[in-house]
């Protein structure tokens, strides 16, 4: 995991720290929540899929947009195990819990900015105005000759 971060692979780093958290949470009562190994993991797991989401949102693609969501929503609820368990192992005033709060309220507020971002936005339409009145008949010079033409075609149609 840790090689992988260097090598700049937050991908594969994210896979192997999930990897590394289920195991440890999936064996029922082996480890305590606010194992302070556990908690750690679960802020580095916060940590590089916050990055990881930051450096993915431009790709507005529906799979990249579902990534993003994905690992924001990663951060956010790893982020808020991480700072429940600090405040547990190391204290509510501790600098590691407060920053491990300042992440995890990054990660809320990111999430929140991107799927608000990502909803559609409704177009109002403009009412459509009724009409007030019939409107007279034209009395433009150019109107009288299409009418002359007009009757007269009716009288031959009708002649016939």
């Amino acid at each position: 995991m840790n090689v992988c971060t260097q090598m700049q692979d937050l991908d594969r780093a994210i896979r192997y720290n999930s990897v590394v958290v289920h195991r440890m949470e999936g064996i029922e009562g082996a480890v305590p929540t606010n194992y302070p190994r556990l908690v750690e993991y679960h802020f580095t797991l916060g940590d590089m899929c916050l990055k990881q989401a930051k450096k993915k949102a431009s790709n507005r693609t529906p799979l990249g947009r579902n990534t993003t969501r994905k690992y924001l929503s990663e951060a956010k609820s790893s982020l808020g195990k991480a700072y429940e368990g600090r405040k547990v192992v190391f204290g509510k005033n501790s600098p590691s819990t407060q920053a491990a709060k300042r992440l995890f309220e990054e990660s809320k507020r990111e999430y929140n900015a991107y799927t608000k971002s990502l909803e559609k936005k409704k177009t109002k339409k403009p009412p459509v105005a009724a009409p007030a009145a019939p409107a007279a008949q034209p009395t433009s010079p150019a109107a009288a000759p299409a009418s002359a033409a007009t009757q007269s075609q009716e009288e031959t149609s009708a002649s016939a």
